[in-house]
């Protein structure tokens, strides 16, 4: 049976319907618990974390993680990085660490002085979590099994795992500590952060979103916003006309079924209305675009237009805002519609018939055939219908039906329906968007447009056949890659984080928490029933906004290309999207010797997490501290965003300072940072002696140590002077 929507129910495979035509699985997500924040451990002064256990550390503390083979490259896409000249050092303010088998690093920055600031951030990279759950599987046990049956599969999130490290700080005697060679430290950062860069030119200042879009259209060929070549117009359907959707459960059920004249004494509490009839939403269409049909739930003013809530300007005004905006970017930005099939569209219910007892047979099955059917002409229409459904009180979000799941067609066999497997595997044009997320007597719509975006990303999704997995059956039903892409769906459409322009829990309480949390906050990964969707959710629109910003135009395009060839890694299809295109020996763009490469996922992730870290820590983000890959373009992590439900300012991401006290040594043990996490420390407080600090870790972890300058008069790290860090 179906769960029943509730607010934070929206974007994610969630239930089964069985509807005596198919079973189809909706998408929705739900909010979570929030962790509690960790205290000071180790007699140091920190600003966030999850509380553990003090411990004396005697010797590196080290967790042992698995080592899983490099992953393989994509078709022959080169991921090792152009042969070219760097257009950007590195080595000027950021360096990688090197660790050595143990997972231990040590560095030394000389004049480390008053009001001086030096930060690390450090990522837990082992290779065993990274897409977990796509990589562990269980047997399911059936007890019905014959014995030469084949084992029957589920893909089942496994264990999150406490991945704690180490770090002590010290101020030493200048030059009593030598470091690594300057060429060492070159080459590492090299090696984990990549070369070149082709991504949106950084201005110091915030661009709209649109700026996205636009460089993607120009790079296809196309003229940004261009007015659509044809006109509204139905020839199908028509203004007024009822559609049923049983992907939606009423909220308003028939009446009980009473005992016939035939049998008064009849036992009827276990008979009811057929699952079409007592679990789907009539719309009414009352508003057709160019590219779209809206239908409104009749349980709101019997689906007819109204003067307080959906009138018929503002319906008109959401037509054209999916035709003009979101249908645009979307397809530009991410891949084309394929198909307009949608079995989950009826017609000819007849909401007028009340059974009774004599209606059904000895085994309670219905004797009578009930009006019904699969309306297959409305998708020669071809356009996306958008149901705005009643969900009772207090309801929010919406949801899309994908297709058929496994459970599904197994019914379906059972049925002896095979002939409808094949043919409704992968239909679905409906975006079911809950009517409470538009406000009576008011305009502003764009937080229920900026569910529509990221209801749309899962249509073409499917469309164009990227990986889906099965559910895990312990819970976790969030696929990072699929919401990921719908989160930055909502962005690139223009309802942006600083705009205000969103439903409001995807900023005030999914990205914040996010940053909040980003210690201990996967994105590669569904891990869902270890940590709080709230925070995959924004980390995940993070995580593909800087894809689509620091890339080759066509990010989302190449993914969805390679997905259509074929490739189902998660994984790899991000690496494919990460491309990097440079100049070649005659140093112009865009001529017949550039060198094409794409980014390692690590090397991608690292610099995602500085990136966050810049934007959301520095308080100078001149274009000349840190070089473009290390700043987000249209969002700012530290801005004043006025949300409907008041006004807010994003905290930048959690991060601990040091020494406690003021005085060192600093030692902090056990610091908490799951795997594909990023925990961001900051020391300060020098006098003038060099900062000596060491970091106990697993071989997996990457740590970067920035703003520093190297001194080859000195051959030392110094503390970039002059830079300011909140």
């Amino acid at each position: 049976m179906a769960r029943e929507s509730t607010m934070r129910e929206y974007w994610g495979i969630a239930a089964v319907l069985p509807l005596a035509l198919l079973m189809l699985a909706f998408a929705s997500c739900n909010g979570g618990d929030t962790l509690d924040m960790y205290e000071d451990v180790g007699g140091t002064q920190q600003s966030g974390g999850n509380t553990v256990e003090q411990f004396e550390v005697d010797g590196p503390l080290v967790y042992e993680g698995q080592q899983k083979p490099d992953p393989e490259g994509i078709g022959d896409l080169d991921k090792v990085g152009p042969p070219h000249e760097i257009p950007f050092d590195f080595g000027q303010n950021i360096f990688s660490i090197p660790l050595d088998t143990t997972g231990t690093g040590r560095v030394v920055a000389s004049n480390f002085s008053p009001g001086q600031k030096v930060a690390f951030v450090v990522v837990n990279m082992n290779p065993l979590w990274l897409d977990a759950h796509a990589s562990s599987t269980i047997v399911i046990f059936d007890p019905d099994a014959e014995p030469d049956d084949p084992p029957q599969f589920n893909n089942v999130f496994p264990t999150m795992p406490d991945v704690r490290y180490s770090v002590t700080a010290d101020l030493i005697v200048k030059g009593a500590s030598s470091m690594a060679p300057i060429e060492t430290l070159t080459e590492a950062t090299q090696f984990d952060l990549g070369e070149g860069y082709s991504g949106m030119d950084y201005t110091g200042e915030i661009q709209h979103p649109f700026a996205i879009y636009e460089r993607e259209a120009r790079a296809q060929g196309l003229v940004p916003f261009a007015a659509p070549s044809v006109k509204a117009t139905s020839q199908f359907i028509q203004k007024g006309e009822i559609r049923s959707f049983p992907a939606v459960a009423r909220t308003f059920p028939p009446p009980p079924i009473p005992p016939g004249p035939e049998d008064p004494e009849r036992d009827v509490d276990d008979l009811d209305y057929p699952f079409e009839y007592r679990n789907s939403q009539d719309g009414r269409l009352v508003a057709i675009g160019v590219h779209c049909m809206i239908f409104l739930s009749t349980e709101i003013n019997n689906g007819h237009p109204d003067v307080i809530q959906f009138t018929e300007a503002r319906l008109h005004r959401l037509a054209n805002e999916f035709d003009t905006k979101i249908f645009q970017i979307m397809t530009t930005a991410f891949g084309p519609v394929t198909t307009y099939d949608d079995a989950n569209r009826l017609v000819e219910i007849d909401r007028t018939i009340l059974l009774n007892g004599d209606d059904f047979d000895d085994q309670d099955e219905l004797l009578i055939n009930l009006p019904g059917r699969v309306d297959t002409l409305i998708a020669l229409e071809e356009k996306i219908a958008i149901f705005l459904f009643n969900s009772g009180a207090g309801g929010a979000g919406g949801f899309f039906v994908p297709g058929l799941t496994q459970e599904a067609a197994d019914l379906l066999r059972e049925e002896g329906r095979e002939d409808l497997i094949e043919e409704l595997a992968e239909v679905g044009s409906t975006l079911y968007i809950d009517a409470n997320n538009f406000p009576a007597n008011d305009n502003s719509w764009e937080a229920g447009y900026s569910i529509i975006a990221h209801e749309f990303q899962h249509k073409l999704y499917s469309d164009n056949g990227l990986p889906r997995r099965p559910v895990d059956p312990e819970g976790s039903n969030y696929v990072w890659f699929n919401e990921g892409m719908s989160m930055m769906a909502i962005h690139v459409c223009g309802y942006t984080a600083n705009s205000g322009r969103i439903v409001p829990w995807a900023i005030d309480g999914q990205l914040t928490d996010f940053m909040a949390n980003i210690y201990q906050a996967p994105i590669p990964m569904d891990g869902n029933r270890f940590v709080s969707n709230q925070w995959q959710y924004g980390g995940g629109f993070l995580f593909f906004l800087y894809l689509f910003e620091h890339y080759d135009p066509g990010a989302g395009t190449r993914i969805y290309s390679a997905a259509r060839q074929g490739e189902t890694s998660f994984v790899k299809l991000l690496e494919a999207g990460a491309q990097i295109t440079v100049p070649g020996p005659d140093g112009i763009i865009d001529t017949a010797d550039d060198i094409v490469g794409h980014d390692t996922f690590e090397q991608f992730y690292a610099k995602f997490a500085i990136a966050n870290f810049i934007d959301g820590v520095y308080a100078d983000n001149a274009l000349d501290l840190f070089d473009p890959r290390f700043h987000y373009n249209t969002i700012d992590l530290r801005g004043t965003v006025n949300l409907v439900t008041g006004t807010i300012v994003l905290p930048g991401v959690n991060r601990a300072s040091f020494p406690g006290g003021g005085t060192y040594p600093a030692t902090s043990i056990h610091r908490s940072v799951r795997p594909w996490s990023t925990d961001y420390v900051i020391f300060s407080n020098g006098d003038k002696r060099d900062l000596e600090v060491t970091f106990y870790t697993d071989p997996h972890f990457k740590i970067f140590m920035l703003p520093v300058t190297y001194n080859p008069l000195l051959n030392a790290v110094e503390i970039t002077p002059g830079v300011a860090i909140n």
